[in-house]
């Protein structure tokens, strides 16, 4: 773990993922929501409140606590909220490989996601799915 998530429940169930395993950051009003609370999914609902813990604050605490190894978003997106804030949103995991997919894909990603985020952001095609790397390993000093 690095930094930015502190909610201790969501660190915890962060530390047991595993690279290559996803985690999905949804707007309020995916469906996804209703099918991890039958599937007894870890659901992690902040969407109490519109705007309060938008996409963006979301995706800056993942970026700052696991490694993101590549990021899944609606091809439509682009076109709903414009090139220039997808862009932005996009921009907030460094250099994790993009992956547009259709709505109907990212969808079927969602419901296969570990654990589920649900954000306060309004509006559509506000949701990630985002694929856990790896942490890189550096020498220290004295390693040969």
């Amino acid at each position: 773990m690095r930094e930015g998530i502190i909610h201790p429940d969501l660190l915890a169930h962060l530390r047991r993922l595993g690279h290559g395993e996803s985690i999905a950051v949804v707007d309020w009003a995916n469906p996804s929501y209703a099918a991890a609370r039958e599937e007894e999914k870890p659901l992690f609902d902040f969407g109490y409140a519109p705007g309060l813990l938008s996409a963006r604050q979301a995706l800056e605490g993942l970026a700052k606590s696991i490694v993101v190894e590549k990021i899944y978003y609606a091809s439509e997106m682009p076109g709903v909220i414009g090139a220039e804030a997808t862009e932005e949103l996009l921009s907030l995991v460094g250099g994790a490989e993009r992956s547009p997919v259709r709505h109907t894909v990212l969808k079927d990603f969602i419901g296969r996601s570990r654990l589920i985020i649900r954000t306060g952001a309004p509006g559509n095609y506000l949701n990630f799915v985002v694929q856990v790397g790896a942490e890189k390993w550096e020498r220290g000093a004295g390693q040969r």
